[in-house]
């Protein structure tokens, strides 16, 4: 590979279509950012400096690849088998990669979403487990060694009703507490800011908002009622919401004419609150316009720095990237416009005894390229 064939790679991952929560760092590079400069150099300008620049460069999205009949082929120790699909496919170590880092052996993967993980665990070897309960039937088998990974994933709500207020008052304390502890079926815990760490982010200047779309925030669709939107295919997300929506409308969590304790204000409508589930698609497309009262995101851990992440968030939707710029001037912490971060979650992986070489990267990936069966390790 070249400096063109990243610059393509990075020009072909910049035009896929938008996803919630899985901010990228095009908030800070612009279209016009990448030149090559020969077979072997490129330019990148930014348009903040960046104090970690590895870390910004790490994000998964950056990853460089090159186009192929089926899949593309990455510079990774693996590389996708012929014939594969979406959710069954196979890996086999990559001849042109250094025998150090080469897989050892073929690899096969089936996807199995919505599946009841006591149905395939008999016949693997390594399972992803997004929920407490499929951890429990995992380590009553005996047969499997569980492992917690990074906390991945924090689910925040937004809102064009957002009021600004984030004051820690005790009612929201016991909600983060509930929802993480009782209402979800995950390893989860409270989140009072957008890192699963307790560093406190600033704004990063210059984030600069999405093409193509009005730089002022977008109304709110008159006729979207008093909705709060989660996307379809989380189970825990339809539970968080079905229970904010119980609370923002119990007369009891009415602040100042706000609703759910001060955060948000209620729409024109003076509708009681709903909770609305919504396809990928039609989801992302009214969360870049803004059109429903409120949104569930969950916001994946993309980038190593997790102010960036949380700034990259920020800048994804015009009409938030607008509110939190507004903010710059009134507030240290500008991000605190950015949405109301409710709860902190992470999966676990299940093991069989016996296979060892699986590491777990930064943002909770695991790395199979020296998976075998050769003893017993954690990731």
């Amino acid at each position: 590979m070249n400096a063109a064939d990243v610059e393509k790679s990075w020009t072909a991952a910049r035009s896929l279509s938008f996803v919630p929560g899985r901010p990228a760092p095009w908030s800070w590079m612009r279209s016009d950012a990448v030149r090559v400069v020969d077979s072997r150099h490129l330019t990148v300008r930014l348009t903040t400096a960046q104090s970690n620049a590895v870390a910004f460069f790490s994000h998964p999205v950056l990853a460089v690849r090159k186009p192929a009949t089926e899949w593309a082929i990455g510079s990774g120790g693996y590389r996708v088998t012929s014939g594969s699909v979406s959710f069954s496919f196979g890996l086999e170590p990559n001849p042109h990669y250094p025998e150090s880092g080469r897989g050892r052996s073929p690899l096969e993967f089936s996807v199995r979403n919505g599946s009841d993980p006591r149905d395939v665990m008999t016949k693997a070897d390594l399972i992803l487990l997004e929920t407490e309960s499929a951890v429990s039937y995992a380590k009553g088998l005996g047969d499997f060694q569980t492992f917690p990974l990074h906390w991945s994933r924090t689910y925040v709500l937004v809102s064009p009703y957002d009021t600004g207020a984030r004051a820690q008052s005790s009612a929201w304390s016991e909600l983060r507490t509930q929802l993480s502890e009782h209402t979800v079926d995950a390893d989860a815990r409270p989140a009072t800011g957008f890192s699963a760490t307790t560093t406190t982010c600033t704004l990063p200047r210059n984030i600069v908002p999405p093409d193509g779309l009005p730089r002022e925030p977008i109304a709110l669709d008159p006729d979207g009622g008093h909705q709060l939107v989660y996307e379809s295919g989380d189970p825990n997300a339809r539970s968080i919401a079905e229970r904010l929506v119980a609370v923002a409308s119990d007369p009891a969590t009415v602040t100042n004419d706000a609703l759910l304790y001060g955060a948000l204000d209620g729409p024109d409508s003076g509708a009681n609150p709903v909770a609305v589930e919504m396809a990928p698609g039609t989801y992302a497309s009214s969360i870049r316009g803004g059109d429903r009262w409120a949104y569930l995101v969950t916001l994946h851990r993309t980038h190593t720095d997790p102010c960036l992440n949380a700034a990259a968030f920020a800048g994804s939707v015009r009409w938030l990237a607008s509110r939190v710029n507004a903010a710059r001037s009134q507030s240290g912490s500008a991000l605190t416009m950015a949405g109301v971060p409710l709860l902190t979650a992470r999966n676990h992986v299940a093991m069989r005894r016996g296979v060892a070489g699986v590491l777990q990267d930064w943002d909770g990936t695991l790395r199979l390229s020296g998976a075998g069966r050769t003893g017993v390790e954690a990731p």
